[in-house]
């Protein structure tokens, strides 16, 4: 007869005890045993009512009198991803103790970088028979926190082993709310329970929302935080700062970047041992809460600490800075940055230093100051040979010189990225898109047609591929040295139907004309999926040309590629105009009869649009020259 082993019977003894201590009102449901970290689910009830409160329960068991455990770090990872809090809870058999805390209330210290388990120690005054009454209200509190609906000002205190230090930190709290004009933000109480606590010692400032719910770590050398009062007006906007870092991800972040923009220059929490680690933090919540202003002045601030400068923290402040959309005199500001350190290191780090120059154009040209981003690149050649065979560099400078206009430039610089070995689908998009718009239509349907990197998207470039093989299809050519296309001759030849004309218009002058193409399409009856799309992707919010593009996905053999292509053609997914499509699309292909002409096409698709909500208002006629480009489709 088979033992049952002692790991099991923990278990038992384990769920026994918590549903002897738990209210008996509350459901306990048992979920399916698995290696997930999660025993059961208990929704509290109060006064026979449902609240709608809910957690989920880890159960451990030991035979062992120390109250500790030792939990993998990925469990830690696991819990806090739930939408719900967790409680672990060790059931100690020897001393009939069933102890429990929130999973996201436990602080495993600094870890090391191969740092794989942390140990949970359960305190005396975690006995869960004691502190069970005030499950309920925790639970609206972290939801509360959680959801981002924490009601402002947000209490603070200082927990510390001196009550001397405690109250000139209280002081100094209140003087920075009140010179910063933050009393809206945070409120200094002693005595509050659920406040946001500041634990200071000897080595290390902890700030946690209540319930621990969120912590951050400021650790320095020993004794610097509690040597002596002269350090405290510092220590007071470290606590604001770390305290607004904790608002930012629990949908607080407007509040939290104002707190940042007014606490940064005169917070020392990026002189600590874990700095660079913060000032990191602080960078990504400014970008990701949108304030410009103090991103921006937290760059400045960094590039006059020499501490600072060239650390791993000032990388990814940077980062932030030039990834994100910035005000015109706000990019000319971070690039000014980036400029002077590049000047600083061109004799002592050439390397470094054109990395920060490069930056420095990527930030302008992004943010529309062309002409200055280009200048940038166009310096950084002139000093840096490690550039020199960089494909990303002819890649950057070649967008530059297209935003500015010298689309000879630009191909040239495309096509040094692309003989270096870039394969990237941006490149790929950039490059087919030059050379057709310079004529090129032969190469650019080389470039095309050639298996990018992993993964290549098929959006620009499918929809490429058709237009540049109707382009040639029509017009016999490979090339062209484009002209100026003249406006009046253009409509007067869209309103003739001279084939012949229009054909030699387009060999002659510009075979990009769109409603030339569109029109020599529909007179051959092809009927040329290209020129359809075409006209409708440089003109994507003319409800007329989206029912002209439909029109050529319907008739062309990539059919579905073009749809998806249309679809990333700098229109989102939530489109209208693109969910009428799409529908559409599905209805002809359900109901079309096989082998409809262009005229029958035609036909149903304008019909079925004109009862599409969003192409209801476009006025919408069947193409008869490029006065309908003016068409539109209403809200």
């Amino acid at each position: 007869m088979a033992d049952r082993p002692r790991k099991h019977e923990l278990e038992t003894e384990s769920e026994r005890e918590l549903r002897n201590v738990l209210p008996v009102a509350w459901v306990i449901r048992d979920l399916t045993k698995g290696d997930y970290g999660v025993d059961c689910e208990v929704e509290v009830f109060e006064n026979g009512s449902m609240t709608g409160l809910t957690f989920k329960v880890q159960l451990k068991g030991t035979d062992s009198t120390r109250p500790t455990r030792t939990i993998p770090l990925r469990k830690f990872q696991y819990w806090h991803s739930l939408d719900v809090p967790v409680l672990l809870a060790l059931w100690q058999s020897k001393t009939a103790k069933l102890r429990g805390l929130w999973t996201h209330a436990h602080d495993p210290g600094r870890l090391k970088p191969d740092q794989q388990t942390t140990t949970v120690r359960f305190e005396p005054e975690h006995e869960l028979k004691d502190w069970l009454d005030q499950i309920p209200d925790q639970l609206r509190l972290i939801r509360s926190i959680r959801r981002g609906t924490i009601t402002f000002p947000l209490p603070l205190r200082i927990d510390a082993a001196s009550p001397g230090v405690v109250a000139l930190l209280h002081a100094a709290l209140r003087e920075v709310l009140t010179s910063r004009d933050l009393e809206d933000v945070f409120t200094v109480e002693p005595e509050a329970m659920n406040a946001l606590t500041a634990t200071l010692t000897s080595t290390l400032l902890r700030v946690a929302l209540p319930l621990d719910i969120r912590s951050i770590n400021a650790h320095g050398p020993r004794g610097s935080m509690t040597r002596d009062p002269a350090i405290t007006a510092s220590t007071a906007f470290d606590i604001v700062a770390m305290a607004a870092m904790l608002l930012a991800p629990i949908g607080t972040g407007e509040r939290a970047a104002k707190v940042l923009a007014r606490t940064i220059a005169d917070s020392s929490v990026f002189n600590l041992d874990n700095g660079e680690e913060l000032l990191a933090q602080v960078a990504t919540t400014l970008r990701d809460t949108g304030d410009q202003e103090a991103l921006v002045k937290l760059i400045e601030f960094v590039s006059n600490e020499p501490h600072l400068r060239g650390t791993l923290g000032e990388g990814v402040a940077l980062s932030a800075a030039t990834s994100a959309p910035l005000e015109t005199d706000r990019a000319k500001r971070v690039a000014a940055v980036l400029q002077r350190r590049s000047k600083d290191l061109r004799d002592e780090d050439p390397g470094l230093s054109a990395r920060y120059l490069f930056n420095a154009g990527q930030t302008l040209l992004h943010n529309h100051l062309r002409p200055e981003g280009l200048a940038c690149l166009e310096e950084l050649e002139t000093f840096s040979s490690l550039y020199a065979r960089e494909p990303q560099f002819y890649k950057a400078r070649g967008q530059g010189r297209w935003w500015t206009g010298d689309l000879e430039g630009a191909v040239a610089d495309y096509q040094e990225a692309w003989d270096l070995g870039l394969r990237t689908p941006g490149l790929v998009d950039n490059l087919s898109d030059a050379l057709m718009t310079a004529g090129r239509y032969a190469e650019a349907l080389g470039i095309a047609s050639s298996p990018g990197e992993e993964g290549h998207a098929e959006d620009p470039v499918v929809l490429r591929r058709v237009i540049l093989r109707d382009i040639i299809d029509l017009t016999g050519l490979e090339q062209q040295q484009r002209e100026f296309v003249d406006a009046d001759e253009r409509e007067k030849l869209a309103e003739s139907d001279d084939a012949e004309a229009i054909h030699a218009f387009l060999v002659q002058r510009d075979a990009l004309v769109p409603p030339l193409m569109s029109k020599l399409a529909a007179l051959q009856d092809g009927p040329q999926a290209g020129a359809a799309i075409l006209l409708a992707t440089w003109n994507e919010e003319f409800a007329l040309l989206w029912v002209h593009a439909l029109m050529a996905a319907i008739a062309c053999d990539e059919d579905r590629g073009v749809i998806e292509a249309l679809s990333r053609r700098g229109v989102t997914a939530s489109s209208e105009f693109l969910g009428a499509v799409a529908d559409m699309f599905e209805d002809a292909r359900a109901n079309l009869p096989e082998g409809a002409n262009w005229d029958e096409l035609e036909e149903w698709v304008f019909a079925s649009a004109a009862s599409a909500k969003p192409f209801k208002k476009g006025g919408l006629q069947p193409l008869r020259g490029p006065e309908n480009d003016e068409l539109r489709a209403g809200d």
